[in-house]
């Protein structure tokens, strides 16, 4: 049974601190418990052998993914969700930082989250709307769920700055030579990369540390790279 797996991976996880999800599993429709059940085994993969050391995790953030973490049915949103709930795992029973990130989460859409994800990983700007998986109804809506998208992230102070038009737009008021073409400039934020560092597992690493060859922030069935004909694959 679906239900008895995620109590056994919530036991893991949240060890002492258990007993705060008492029945709200039993009260959850089955999709939402599938979507708690998808975090926490994002979590466990995070976590690797680490499930094995001792560790709580903290009863607001336990309040937060049962009660938004639940809802959250997009994949890349589900892995930023388990890569925070790994994080939130401490032996520091005082230790709630990973709830304010998940009300972050909460706050941002699904096309937020990616368009992050997007942002923070490297892939060319020419190439977001394929990487995005747009259906054909959003295609013809990209401009407003962009700007609607650089908005929420600017909101949530998950980049410091960003505009996005033409070519000519883009060049009268960015001076950078990277810009060949119409598309989305922004500026990297401290506070969005220490989402994208939690989102995988790396709480305790430096700033820096995101654009690292040892950072691994691959999630399957999601483009990262474009190869020398311009085609998007996978790393």
């Amino acid at each position: 049974m679906a239900g008895a797996d995620v109590q056994g991976m919530l036991n893991a996880l949240c060890g002492a601190n258990a007993d705060y999800v008492g029945d709200a599993l039993d009260l959850m429709p089955e999709r939402r418990r599938g979507n708690v059940d998808r975090i926490c085994r994002v979590a466990l993969r995070r976590l690797g052998d680490a499930i094995a050391e001792p560790g709580l995790v903290h009863p607001r953030v336990i309040d937060c993914l049962l009660t938004d973490g639940s809802q959250v049915v997009d994949a890349v949103a589900a892995e930023y969700w388990g890569g925070l709930l790994a994080c939130a795992r401490s032996a520091n029973e005082r230790d709630d930082r990973a709830a304010r990130r998940m009300k972050t989460l909460s706050r941002l859409g699904e096309y937020d989250i990616r368009s992050h994800y997007l942002f923070y990983t490297t892939i060319p700007a020419g190439y977001y709307i394929l990487a995005m998986d747009y259906n054909r109804d959003e295609i013809a809506r990209c401009p407003r769920i962009v700007s609607d998208m650089l908005v929420s992230l600017g909101m949530e102070y998950l980049v410091d700055g960003s505009n996005t038009g033409s070519d000519e737009y883009l060049k009268q008021h960015f001076t950078s030579r990277a810009i060949r073409g119409e598309g989305i400039v922004f500026s990297p934020g401290i506070q969005g990369v220490q989402l994208l560092l939690w989102a995988f597992g790396y709480r305790d690493r430096p700033h820096g540390f995101f654009v690292d060859d040892a950072f691994n922030c691959r999630i399957e069935g999601v483009a990262m790279g474009v190869d020398e004909a311009g085609l998007i694959y996978e790393k």
